[in-house]
């Protein structure tokens, strides 16, 4: 099924089927004049999809981050090592999170050579929407991820205003925001929002020592974490300018955070000195042209380019972390990416869409305390891309298919420095990838959908070819290989004031060749390709609201995972629930609105390691708090209180969350449409 030729096969068997099925649906439905509303989907972008969309902007919660956001998205767990500004991602469907690929508009945000994706860079403040597609994702967005992918939809606002907030919150946290926009419409609309942040945080909340003892508690000790005091900056300038028929896209993101490095969980004493230091930046520039016809998308067409850096640095000189010795590192990432893309209705009931790109990749490191690759490593990504998508009625009943295959090929190239001579390694790799998919309409509001596909990582350059110190060089690596099939219903409407949306899938997943890191002696460690993974599971996700009044958020994920071993994987809980209760009420006088909210989120127990040995116990956390608007809600205070309980808890690698957090909040806000 992974060849080349057998997904020839897939693909010619699909267009088979799905003509015969659109002759069918013309035949029934003739040309269409009426204009049909939207399958019932939780996307915009591809109803066959499993896919939720979280809008971000106008939630009462005090200084949400997207971890707190990520919440809400079924079979979505956010895994993170501390408190604010510490590393953050998300892991899809049991997936390592490597392999989930995150967007920022389109532009791909994270590559093999940078891994996962950290998405404390991402400031709530500066975001329109989230949308996180589990397993497959449409053309237009799919980099054949194993995972899936995350869209981070840019801020932007219609009309004239502007607005700032002032926040604090425990552990010596300081948040300032603001942002201004202003549009025009007319012979030529032009739009411009810009939004800028300021955090500063110590980070010192306390944590439970147990002193390597876990199964003795009568030397438990509490502590607070040191030396993780960080201070950051963001800003994001979206820009969006009619251009013909089309309309030109910019968006300029920057980021900057200095701060600690506390060291591994459970120590007695934290790292004292060691410091870090990123700045990342991303530009880009995209033209679309488009136009539809009844609300039926006739055409689209898409150029982008875009280009972004990464510097990263970390100082451990007095070897506090126990990394082998000292370290005084230096990482610097490029990334130049070009796509074209285009989707044409060639009938009424068939779309094309297909998609060419390329990426150039250089990434340096230098450590001035040990040898490092004499040169900087290169790659470049040569991808295109197909899509098929078919769609009408057949015998009465709405419908639509899609096919896509994918085809990416890599050339990667490091100078690299071995026992005191320069040497050259290279390594050329091709990954093929598709996806079916169909969903079907037997009632109003009610869509049943399915899907089928592939996904493949690629080795990191740094996993094929060494660091020059502690990572031995391994350049027989063979991609990951990933399949996956799922099947569900979302199920949406209103009823007067009440209005609803329900979505439940089944999943399967299955992980070839996993790249796994494993102890050649007591300094060295190689990434190997070792073993498998499956994982199944049930994912609910529903969200309701009754007028302006009440609002219920909920997310469900129940999940089987089983590595090579028999055993389960690491950081992948059984259960996982989170609920969300929002009240609101509009009194007379002062108040403009009042809102009440709660939040429930349960972790059932997990390990931390692939033998099964140490066990991470459950924790739930409950969060409370309130938001008053004022002054036709330009004036709005919100507070909160997370981990009501201080039920703690600890993530990732054994490292611990903060308990009790409390956070305040204050806006104001001028609007002129």
């Amino acid at each position: 099924m992974d060849r080349p030729s057998h997904l020839l096969c897939c693909v010619l068997c699909y267009v088979l089927l799905t003509s015969s099925l659109a002759a069918h649906a013309q035949e029934a439905l003739g040309a269409r004049a009426s204009v049909e509303r939207p399958l019932a989907a939780r996307n915009e972008e591809d109803a066959t999809a499993s896919a939720t969309t979280v809008e971000v902007q106008g939630r009462p919660m005090a200084l949400e981050t997207l971890r707190d956001v990520m919440l809400e998205v079924p079979a979505a767990l956010s895994l993170a090592s501390g408190g604010y500004g510490s590393f953050s991602s998300v892991s899809l469907r049991g997936s390592d999170l490597g392999q989930t690929v995150w967007v920022l508009g389109d532009v791909p945000l994270n590559s093999p050579d940078t891994g996962a994706f950290d998405m404390s860079l991402l400031p709530v403040s500066m975001v329109d929407r989230i949308e996180v597609y589990r397993g497959g994702a449409p053309l237009w967005l799919g980099q054949g991820s194993i995972g899936g992918v995350v869209r981070v939809v840019p801020r932007e606002e219609d009309g004239t205003g502007g607005g700032a907030q002032l926040g604090i919150g425990s552990y010596g946290l300081y948040e300032l925001r603001g942002h201004g926009y202003v549009s025009n419409h007319g012979k030529r609309p032009i739009a411009l929002y810009s939004g800028i942040q300021a955090t500063s945080s110590r980070g010192n909340f306390p944590y439970l020592d147990d002193n390597g003892s876990r199964s003795n508690p009568s030397d438990d000790v509490e502590r607070r974490i040191r030396n993780a005091q960080i201070q950051d900056g963001a800003g994001l300038f979206h820009l969006r300018v009619g251009l013909g028929r089309g309309h030109l896209d910019s968006v300029f993101y920057g980021f900057e955070r200095t701060g600690g490095a506390p060291g591994a969980a459970g120590a007695s004493k934290n790292a004292r000195h060691t410091r870090r230091q990123l700045r990342r930046g991303l530009l880009t520039t995209a033209y679309t042209l488009e136009r539809t016809r009844a609300r039926q998308r006739v055409y689209r067409l898409q150029l982008l380019a875009s280009a972004q850096a990464e510097d990263r640095q970390f100082d451990d000189r007095y070897a506090e972390l126990g990394l082998g010795g000292p370290r005084a590192l230096t990482q610097i990432f490029w990334r130049g990416y070009g796509r074209a893309a285009a989707s044409y209705l060639i009938l009424p009931f068939l779309e094309v869409t297909g998609t060419a790109s390329y990426a150039g990749d250089r990434f340096e490191d230098e450590d001035k305390r040990r040898p490092t690759p004499a040169g900087p490593s290169t790659r470049a990504t040569e991808a295109l891309a197909a899509e098929l998508r078919v769609f009408g009625r057949v015998f009465g009943v709405r419908s639509e298919l899609r096919g896509s295959a994918r085809g990416e090929w890599s050339q990667s190239e490091l100078q690299t420095l071995r026992i005191s001579r320069a040497s050259q390694e290279k390594q050329a790799l091709f990954s093929g990838v598709y996806r079916l998919s169909a969903v079907v309409e037997p009632t109003a509001g009610l869509s049943v959908r399915s899907a089928i596909g592939t996904g493949r990582r690629i080795p990191s350059m740094v996993e094929l070819f060494g660091d020059g110190g502690a990572l031995r060089p391994n350049p027989d690596l063979v991609p990951e290989q990933g399949r996956y099939v799922d099947a569900g219903f979302v199920l949406s409407g209103a009823v007067d004031d009440l209005c609803a949306s329900l979505e439940a899938n089944g999943f399967l997943q299955h992980v070839d060749h996993k790249i796994s890191y494993v102890s050649t002696n007591q300094f060295e460690s190689e990434a190997i390709n070792f073993g498998r993974a499956d994982v199944r599971g049930v994912e609910l996700g529903a969200d309701a609201a009754y007028r302006r009044v009440l609002r219920l958020v909920g997310a469900t994920t129940v999940m089987q995972t089983e590595a090579d071993n028999a055993r389960q994987l690491p950081r992948q809980p059984k259960l996982k629930l989170y609920g969300r209760a929002e009240s609101s009420v509009f009194p007379r006088g002062a108040v403009d609105r009042l809102t009440f909210f709660g939040t429930v989120d349960h972790v059932s127990t997990a390990y931390f390691d692939k033998a099964n040995q140490a066990l991470r116990t459950p924790f739930t956390h409950v969060g409370l708090g309130a938001a008053l608007a004022f002054w036709h809600e330009r004036l709005e205070v919100s507070a909160r209180v997370a981990d009501l309980l201080d039920a703690r808890g600890q993530d990732y690698l054994h490292f611990p969350l903060p308990g009790r957090f409390f956070a305040l909040s204050v806006s104001i806000r001028e609007e002129r449409l």
